[in-house]
């Protein structure tokens, strides 16, 4: 299980990996982590999962053609590869807006997590899978599933 995994390694990831992290946004939420006090467990794994996205950098491009047949490299960001894999929304009607949107560029939706509020305090967990919301109530639960 990867809840067991992971929270072996939360102390380790904590306090290693100040100076590794690629944007500034994941510094200064790290930071943030540190220093608050009145957080959740829940609050700081949610924030944990939400860094690896900022010490691992992604490396991957696609290619497409567009209909000149022109080539297209692609290249993705830290935050892409965060909103590919957590959302944060204010709302579960602002989550909906975000659906969507998805549903609307007509590709392939990966299964991912949306959290209702921030990475440090979140109210509403869901993991969106296969057009169905399943809530659930901590991060480590949406990971596993």
């Amino acid at each position: 299980m990867i809840s067991s995994i992971f929270l072996a390694s939360v102390i380790f990831f904590r306090d290693s990996v100040d100076g590794n992290f690629k944007d500034k946004d994941g510094k200064l939420l790290l930071q943030e982590l540190k220093t608050t006090n009145d957080l959740t467990q829940n609050g700081k794994d949610c924030t944990l999962f939400h860094l690896l996205s900022s010490l691992f950098v992604p490396t991957s491009r696609k290619a497409t053609k567009d209909d000149k047949g022109k080539n297209n490299v692609t290249k993705y960001s830290i935050k892409d590869s965060q909103k590919s894999f957590i959302i944060f929304n204010n709302s579960i009607s602002e989550s909906e807006n975000y659906l969507e949107h998805l549903k609307n560029k007509k590709l392939p939706i990966q299964p991912f997590i949306i959290v209702i509020s921030t990475p440090l305090k979140p109210n509403q967990i869901l993991v969106y899978f296969d057009s169905i919301k399943y809530k659930v109530f901590n991060i480590t639960r949406a990971i596993d599933m």
